[in-house]
């Protein structure tokens, strides 16, 4: 044979899957071959492993120039029947690999919410974060295998915090994980398989989102709280801190098996996660399911803020304080008791035909209060919770306008001799009562609401209006939040 061909040869072999077979006769020495194929045969050691293309063709051994090939012997691959060369390939087809376990990760939306969960034993439900779902608004879940369906609230737990949905479209069974016996140990290596979160905003925003979709974080046991000191849900510290997004995710163990469902975020911890364990939460997946639609939920919160008041006829300029506390039926319907001080300056009066000021400049001030009845409008992208409420109702206010009156006072005697004079100061008051209707819209953003108002008199809708810009937070200046206020 050749020198090209027998070299082409032994790199096959020394290449491939199979092994030779051991040469049984002495070969001459040639030093320069053995060389060349000593290096060669560390060159191949090192490159990963090449299926021969033909699988029929018989193993070459590579033989001194003048000799005859050596025959086949019975341990040669080559001389095994056909029928069981293929046994090995065959075996890894019918092996079915194990579903990842991003397979088992839930991307919940709800009304502009987002968060993580995981897919419960059974393909049916998804257990998650109730701070997600309870706006009561419609769901979306997409799982990490590609499965996306519609789902509905069946039960919740307010301590623990939690809700599972249950699938309108079925997943497949293969696609839920095991459930952990017991929880992780101290210093144990996890990793966390959440969405990555929504950063809303532009498209390109949201592209970036897809990118970070059902992503991992490896994290370490931090810290498991010893005995019952931690409470009944204590469990589980992690010593990475996952996304604002990741909430809901689950914690899954070297085996691949869920050790914790991620709940809250800890910034004065050295930017750690807190995790429930899953014997935790094993009481509460195995508890009855509500047949009954879930509710939306009612809340109730302060707000105050500040702003300005235009009105006219008479013209005013004022600075506002106002206070109020909303009621929140059904996450839509909004009622709102307030109250309101205004302080400002009211222009002065001018005689249209002579031009003298017969009212100079004077401080005004009003004590105000009102209810207004408004209805949200969500303006959300995902991950953002942006509203607009119109709103009308009505104001009741008692206004004070005062300004100080100077007048120089004179006595004289007999023959206008000896006169006196005196400067007489008084404070000309003047009070009223008002009362009509006023509509306006917020805009919210978040805690943070732009509104704007308009008074209308009925008893004058023409000469009298007064508009109002303001600006007010949620949870100001008392934190009174009580629901889902969030």
């Amino acid at each position: 044979m050749p020198i090209m061909e027998r070299r082409a040869a032994s790199f096959r072999d020394l290449a491939g899957p199979r092994l030779l077979p051991v040469q049984s006769e002495p070969m001459p020495r040639n030093r320069t071959a053995e060389t060349f194929y000593l290096s060669l045969s560390i060159l191949a050691a090192g490159l990963p492993a090449v299926a021969v293309a033909d699988e029929t063709a018989e193993a070459t051994v590579p033989q001194a120039p003048g000799e005859e090939p050596a025959a086949p012997s019975a341990a040669s691959p080559a001389a095994a029947p056909p029928s069981e060369a293929p046994a090995a390939p065959q075996a890894q087809e019918e092996a079915s690999p194990a579903p990842s376990v991003r397979h088992s990760v839930a991307r919940v939306v709800s009304a502009g919410r987002v968060g993580s969960g995981v897919l419960l034993p059974g393909g049916e439900e998804v257990l998650c974060l109730l701070p997600t779902v309870q706006i009561g608004g419609p769901i979306a879940v997409l799982l990490g295998n590609g499965h996306s369906s519609n789902a509905v609230i069946t039960a919740t737990h307010r301590d623990l915090q939690l809700a599972v949905l249950k699938l309108e479209t079925r997943a497949t069974a293969e696609a839920a994980p095991t459930l952990a016996e017991s929880g992780p140990e101290l210093g144990d290596p996890v990793r966390v398989v959440g969405h990555g979160g929504s950063l809303g905003g532009d498209d390109q925003s949201l592209e970036a989102s897809k990118l970070a979709s059902f992503s991992e974080l490896w994290a370490h046991i931090a810290a498991i709280p010893a005995g019952s000191a931690g409470g009944p849900a204590a469990g589980f510290l992690l010593d990475r801190r996952a996304g604002p997004q990741d909430l809901g995710a689950p914690v899954f163990n070297s085996d691949g098996e869920v050790v914790g469902l991620v709940v809250e975020l800890l910034d004065d911890a050295a930017g750690r996660t807190r995790a429930l364990s899953t014997p935790e939460l094993r009481e509460f997946i195995a508890g009855k399911r509500s047949t009954r639609p879930y509710r939306r939920p009612h809340h109730l919160q302060t707000w105050g803020g500040t702003g300005i008041a235009l009105h006219n006829r008479p013209s005013h300029l004022a600075a506002l304080v106002t206070l109020g506390f909303r009621a929140v039926l059904f996450d839509r319907l909004r009622i709102e008791p307030w109250f309101e001080v205004d302080l400002g300056t009211r222009t002065a009066l001018t005689d249209a035909e002579t031009g003298d000021i017969s009212r100079p400049r004077d401080f005004w001030w009003s004590l105000e209060t009102g209810l207004h009845i408004g209805y949200r409008i969500p303006l959300h992208r995902e991950g953002n919770r942006n509203y607009f409420v119109p709103l009308a109702g009505f104001r009741l206010g008692w206004n004070r306008f005062q300004h100080s009156v100077e007048e120089i006072s004179s006595l004289c005697g007999k023959g206008g001799l000896n006169c006196e004079h005196s400067l007489e100061r008084s404070l000309d008051r003047e009070s009223s009562f008002r009362a009509g209707f006023e509509l306006g819209m917020d805009l919210r953003h978040n805690a943070m609401r732009i509104g704007y108002r308009i008074f209308l008199d009925p008893t004058n809708l023409q000469a009298h209006s007064m508009h109002r810009l303001v600006l007010t937070f949620d949870g100001v200046p008392l934190p009174v939040q009580i629901g889902d206020s969030n």
